[in-house]
């Protein structure tokens, strides 16, 4: 396999890796609008800052990165003030961790977010 190629494939996944984090991020921003009543201003957030993840905006990534962190750390404050949490609420701290070390270190993740020079009109990777 050459580097174009192995490079080709790394995209590819991490581009799966961002679309999986970015809709699970507005299916949990409707769960939190409908169930609990989270603003629709914040579900709006939720939804462009997804779209721009997706899309592969790199700030979208720090952002996701920056608030994953800060709303995992009220999570387990919550936890050690509660001594529980519910079975949604493990869920969701799960999913921090995980969208946290993704977009964090990710190789493939790094890939997609690499700058755009490195794809064609089409929005294909090139191949070198």
């Amino acid at each position: 396999m050459s580097e174009a190629d192995r490079s080709q494939a790394m995209y590819k996944k991490g581009r799966i890796i961002v679309y999986i984090i970015a809709a699970l991020n507005v299916v949990s921003g409707i769960y939190s609008a409908v169930f609990t009543g989270t603003s629709i201003m914040t579900l709006f957030i939720q939804i462009v800052a997804s779209v721009a993840l997706y899309a592969g905006v790199r700030w979208a990534r720090l952002l996701f990165i920056i608030a994953s962190t800060i709303i995992l750390a009220l999570a387990l404050l919550l936890f050690f003030l509660q001594q529980r949490l519910s079975v949604s609420q493990w869920a969701y701290v799960a999913y921090l961790i995980a969208s946290i070390v993704l977009l964090a270190s990710n190789k493939n993740v790094t890939e997609f977010f690499r700058p755009k020079k490195h794809q064609n009109k089409r929005g294909n990777h090139a191949k070198k």
